[in-house]
């Protein structure tokens, strides 16, 4: 939700209010003026954004059925977890090997902690991983939250799931592999540009295909691991 009262059409409104405003603040303008092409180009994003955002089902956001953050309490993290977990369940049941999934920081923050591998050896490799970069001493990632507009990349490693399951734990997943796309990382991270020296660079994919068809295709038999993943 992010702001109180903020549903249905109001969602949209608020993020093409957004949208206009950094526009405005991205400074484009030639001493004060703005060239035609420029204008035409800033107009057909707009329009093009707006036509998006306006085709979206916004039925089940009319009205505020998640509980105020401002009166949320202890007893109810239980039942985020569920939800988490039911969400994976339903994710890794997909007959597709690559999914995507947008959503809040913190709700992929829990999801890490829920389906965070018992090996610490890769631990540590998926802290290197999540971290992209940056130095050791920053906050742990685990407990970090992904920077706004990040695509993270987990690979899961997980038992077959029967149709009739709807929750799944750690015994029966756990994420292998994280990769950030697109320069990514954790909020407390340093920039890439202030990564201290001997420090390895990031290396970002050129092409989200390149690094997709890596992705090894989900298997079928049970009750061997199968392997999925989340963008």
């Amino acid at each position: 939700q992010g702001k109180r009262g903020n549903v249905g059409y109001k969602v949209i409104a608020r993020a093409l209010g957004k949208l206009a405003e950094i526009m405005e603040e991205e400074g484009d303008d030639i001493d004060g003026r703005i060239s035609l092409q420029m204008s035409l180009e800033r107009q057909e994003e707009l329009g093009g954004v707006s036509s998006t955002l306006c085709s979206f089902d916004l039925s089940e956001i009319s009205q505020a059925w998640w509980p105020d953050v401002a009166a949320f309490k202890k007893e109810q993290l239980r039942l985020e977890d569920m939800r988490v977990r039911r969400l994976v369940a339903t994710l890794l049941k997909h007959e597709a090997s690559i999914i995507g999934v947008v959503a809040h920081s913190m709700l992929f923050q829990r999801l890490m902690q829920l389906f965070w591998p018992h090996n610490k050896a890769l631990q540590e490799e998926l802290r290197v991983s999540m971290r992209n970069g940056a130095s050791a001493d920053t906050k742990d990632p685990l407990y970090d939250k992904m920077s706004n507009c990040g695509t993270m990349v987990l690979t899961f490693s997980y038992w077959t799931i029967d149709d009739a399951v709807t929750v799944i734990h750690r015994s029966d997943a756990e994420i292998v592999d994280v990769r950030w796309l697109f320069g990514g990382r954790m909020e407390s991270a340093v920039c890439q540009d202030d990564v201290p020296p001997g420090q390895p660079e990031a290396e970002p994919f050129e092409d989200v295909n390149d690094f997709l068809g890596e992705v090894p295709p989900t298997g079928t038999t049970t009750p061997t691991m199968q392997e999925a993943t989340l963008l």
